[in-house]
C-alpha cells in the first residue's frame, strides 16, 4: 500500500510546471524583441555563442531537480505487508436522530451538535469494536456499514445534518429494522460455537409514539440484539430555529401560527431501553453518560474479530532526493561561469544537508519517548480544533486536558492547555496552569512566552502588580523586547493616572471659578457703561432745553475743526477738592489695572491732560 505522508508538498510540482510555461512565454517574447531590430537570417549571427537548446536543457534540469525535491518533501511511503490481527469487541450500530427537532438550542450549541460530540467521545474510547452509523428521522439511511475504521465514521458523521433524511419525524421502527438488516449483511457470522454481542445505540430527543416499535424490540431481543438509548434535550423544551443557508436566524418553526416547542420525551426512551435489554442515559455537556455507557459495553460478552492492518511503511523519500541531486549535478557541469558555479555548489550542499536532516528527523521520531504517536495525534487534533467553533474548542480542551494530566512534566503540552483555556475565556484557570509551568524544565523561548502570556492574563484580571512582576521576568530573559517595555510603560501610566485624578479635578474647579469671576466682572463693566451712556443722554437733553429758553441765546455748535481746540468746562464742586479728585483718579486707575490683568487685556492709553475724563 502506497501513501504520501505530507501530500501538500506536491503542489510544488505544479508550481514547477507553471514556471516552465512562464519561461517558454518569456523566451518567445525575448525573441520577438530581437526580431524588431534584426532579421531572422541575421539574428543567429547577432546571438552567436548563445545556444538556445543548451539554455533550455539547463532550465529543464533545474526545474526537474526542484520538482523531485518537492516529491521528497511529500514523504512517499510504501507498506511492506498486510497482517491479520485478532481483536475482541462488540458490533455496535449508532443511530443518530437527524430530525428538525434536534436543531433546538436548549442544549448549546444545539441538540444535534451535542449528539455528534458524544459520538466522537465514544469513538475515542472504543477499542476493537466494529461500528456502523445510521441517520434517521421519519425514515432511516445507512451512513456507514460495520467497520473498524473510525475515521470513516467521523467523516460521515460530520457531513450528516437535518437534510440528510428527506422524511421528517422520529421513526424508531425504521432505524431498528435497518440496524437488524445491517447486522445480517455486514456483521460477523454467528454459529453455535461463535457468538457475538450486537448493540443498537439510539441518540435522540425521543418523540416516537408508534406501538409497532415495542413489538420490534421483542423481535430484536430474540435475535440477541440489545438497545441502548441516550436522551438529548430538556423536558422544558425549546423552539426550533429556522436558519438560512448562511446560518442566520430567520425565525422559528410554526404550526397553526404558533411557535412549535420541542420537548424531550425521556419516558419513552427509558421504556425503550428497558424493553430492549439495555440502559437509558441523559446527555450531559461533560459527557459523564458516555463513560457509563462504555463501562456497560465492556461488561458485555465480547467476540474475537479478525482485522487486517498494514504492518510497516518504508520511507521512499531518498530516491527522488538522489535523482534531484543527479539532475542538479548535471546542471552544475553544464555551467562554465564561475559565479553560477558557486551558486550551484551551494545548492548541492543544501541538498546534502537536507537529505541528512530528513534521515535525522525520522530517527528522532522513532526514538522520541516523550509522547507516543496516539498522544501526538491527539495534541495536533486539539490544536486544529481550537481554531473552529465553540463546540470544537471544548472538544479540543478535553483532549488537551487529558494529555496535560497524563504528561504533567511536558511544558509544551501544559502551555498549549493554558492558551486554550485563555481562548475559552477562563483566565483564572489559564493563569494557574502557566504558574505550574515555572516548576518544569522549558526552553528560554517557551519561558519568555509563558511569562508574557501570564502578564497579559494578569492584566485582564486587574492584577497590575502581578502583571508587572511577570513582565519583569520576561524582560530578564529578553532585555531587547520592545513589546514588554511598552506594556510595562502602559501599566505604570495606568497606575499613575488613577492617583492624578484629584489634581486634575482641582485644576478644573479653579478654572471654572476664575471663569465665573470673569463673567461677573464683565457684567459689572457692562452696567457701568450703560450708566455712563444714560448720564450722557441726560446732559445732552439739559443742554437742549437750555438752548430753547428765551433768557439765554442759543449756544452755537462747534464745527469739527473747532472741537479739537475748544477747552473743556471746568468741573466745579464745593464738596471735592483737587486732592480728593486726584485720589479718586488714582484709585480708579488701580482698579482698572487690576481688572485689565485679570482679563489679560492690553493697556489702554491714558487721555491727555486737559481732556474731560
Amino acid at each position: 500500500m502506497f501513501r504520501w505522508l505530507d501530500p501538500s508538498w506536491l503542489y510544488g510540482v505544479w508550481a514547477c510546471l507553471g514556471l516552465f510555461v512562464l519561461y517558454i512565454i518569456w523566451s518567445r517574447r525575448q525573441k520577438n524583441q530581437w526580431l524588431k531590430h534584426f532579421s531572422q537570417q541575421n539574428l543567429r549571427y547577432v546571438r552567436k555563442g548563445s545556444d538556445k537548446a543548451a539554455h533550455l536543457s539547463r532550465v529543464v534540469l533545474l526545474l526537474i531537480s526542484l520538482a523531485l525535491l518537492f516529491v521528497a518533501l511529500a514523504r512517499p511511503q510504501l507498506g511492506q505487508g498486510v497482517e491479520s490481527v485478532k481483536v475482541q469487541g462488540v458490533e455496535l450500530i449508532i443511530g443518530i436522530d437527524l430530525s428538525k427537532s434536534m436543531l433546538a438550542e436548549d442544549l448549546k450549541p444545539s441538540r444535534l451538535a451535542l449528539a455528534k460530540k458524544q459520538i466522537n467521545r465514544l469513538l475515542d474510547n472504543l477499542g476493537g469494536d466494529r461500528v456502523g452509523l445510521i441517520g434517521f428521522a421519519g425514515s432511516a439511511v445507512l451512513l456507514s456499514p460495520l467497520t473498524n475504521d473510525f475515521s470513516a465514521i467521523r467523516m460521515f458523521l460530520d457531513s450528516a445534518d437535518e437534510q440528510t433524511v428527506s422524511t421528517q419525524g422520529t421513526n424508531f421502527l425504521a432505524v431498528l429494522e435497518l440496524a437488524k438488516k445491517s447486522f445480517e449483511d455486514g456483521g460477523m457470522e454467528v454459529t453455535e460455537t461463535q457468538r457475538v454481542t450486537r448493540v443498537v445505540l439510539l441518540i435522540t430527543d425521543g418523540e416516537d409514539h408508534q406501538s409497532e416499535t415495542m413489538k420490534k424490540l421483542e423481535e430484536l431481543g430474540e435475535s440477541g440484539i440489545r438497545v441502548f438509548t441516550v436522551g438529548v434535550g430538556t423536558e422544558e423544551g425549546a423552539p426550533i430555529p429556522d436558519r438560512d443557508d448562511r446560518g442566520y436566524l430567520r425565525g422559528y418553526q410554526k404550526e397553526a401560527q404558533q411557535v412549535v416547542v420541542s420537548k424531550a420525551n425521556f419516558e419513552s426512551l427509558r421504556a425503550l431501553a428497558v424493553k430492549g435489554g439495555g440502559s437509558f442515559f441523559v446527555a450531559t455537556f461533560n459527557g459523564t453518560e458516555i463513560n457509563q455507557l462504555r463501562q456497560d459495553l465492556q461488561a458485555l460478552e465480547r467476540a474475537e474479530f479478525e482485522t487486517e492492518i498494514v504492518a510497516n511503511y518504508q520511507e521512499l523519500f531518498q530516491y527522488p532526493l538522489i535523482l534531484s541531486f543527479v539532475c542538479l549535478s548535471i546542471f552544475f557541469l553544464t555551467i562554465v561561469n564561475w559565479r553560477q558555479f558557486t551558486r550551484a555548489g551551494a545548492a548541492m550542499v543544501f541538498l546534502a544537508i537536507f537529505g541528512f536532516s530528513l534521515s535525522s528527523e525520522r530517527a528522532m521520531a522513532q526514538t522520541s519517548e516523550s509522547l507516543n504517536p496516539f498522544e501526538v495525534y491527539k495534541n495536533n487534533q486539539a490544536l486544529k480544533y481550537s481554531e473552529e467553533d465553540e463546540a470544537e474548542k471544548l472538544r479540543s480542551l478535553e483532549a488537551l486536558e487529558s494529555l496535560a494530566i497524563a504528561n504533567s512534566n511536558d511544558a509544551k503540552l501544559q502551555f498549549n492547555y493554558a492558551v486554550l483555556l485563555w481562548v475559552l475565556k477562563r483566565p483564572e484557570a489559564a493563569l494557574k496552569v502557566l504558574e505550574r509551568i515555572s516548576q518544569l524544565d522549558a526552553s528560554p523561548e517557551l519561558r519568555f512566552i509563558q511569562y508574557f502570556n501570564a502578564a497579559a492574563i494578569a492584566t485582564e484580571l486587574k492584577k497590575i502588580e502581578l502583571a508587572l512582576a511577570y513582565y519583569q521576568k520576561a524582560l530578564d530573559l529578553n532585555p531587547n523586547s520592545q513589546e514588554v517595555k511598552h506594556n510595562i510603560e502602559l501599566l505604570l501610566k495606568s497606575q499613575s493616572g488613577s492617583g492624578g485624578d484629584s489634581d486634575q479635578q482641582k485644576d478644573q474647579k479653579d478654572q471654572d471659578q476664575s471663569q465665573n469671576e470673569q463673567q461677573q466682572q464683565d457684567k459689572k463693566q457692562g452696567e457701568q457703561g450703560e450708566d455712563e451712556k444714560d448720564s450722557d443722554k441726560e446732559e445732552a437733553k439739559d443742554k437742549k432745553d437750555q438752548g430753547q429758553t428765551g433768557d439765554q441765546p442759543p449756544t452755537p455748535t462747534p464745527s469739527p475743526k473747532d472741537q479739537g481746540q475748544q477747552e473743556p468746562k471746568e468741573f466745579k464742586s464745593e464738596e471735592l477738592t483737587k486732592k480728593d479728585v486726584q485720589n479718586i483718579l488714582d484709585e480708579l486707575k488701580r482698579q482698572e489695572e487690576k481688572i485689565r490683568n485679570q482679563l489679560n487685556q492690553k493697556p489702554v492709553k491714558e487721555p491727555p491732560n486737559g481732556k474731560d475724563w
